[in-house]
């Protein structure tokens, strides 16, 4: 399984490579849209902006799926099992120790429910 920093060096290449075509493929749309500066832009024209939009959009929808697929690369990787795991355990802890601040507090309130009524009795017992 390849590590967290293999993953994304891997994903920051294909995306870098894709964005490097989306900008070529924008530059090329921008050059033919400058030619409505002079009339309008004739029949191949625009079945070529056409198709350099399609193919902008495909890229698009690359670098999306490339982000997504690596998201759940990063899932599986190693060194993320190794923190979900730690996590976990970090969390048990914690709930043990809530649970055991939850009973303290208990018996906390047992004690002083205990100790009122010492105090009624003691105070009967003063009043004898």
């Amino acid at each position: 399984m390849p590590t967290y920093q293999e993953i994304v060096a891997t994903a920051d290449a294909q995306i870098a490579a894709q964005q490097a075509l989306e900008g070529s493929l924008s530059a090329e749309i921008d050059r033919i849209r400058d030619k409505q500066f002079n009339g309008p832009l004739s029949a191949a024209d625009q079945a070529e902006l056409q198709r350099l939009r399609d193919a902008k959009t495909a890229v698009l929808a690359t670098i999306e799926a490339l982000a997504l697929i690596t998201i759940q690369d990063l899932d599986r990787a190693p060194e993320v099992q190794t923190m979900k795991s730690e996590i976990a355990q970090a969390r048990g802890v914690l709930q043990t120790r809530l649970d055991e601040i939850n009973h303290i507090a208990s018996v906390a309130g047992t004690v002083a429910a205990i100790m009122g009524g010492l105090s009624e009795v003691q105070g009967h017992l003063a009043a004898l």
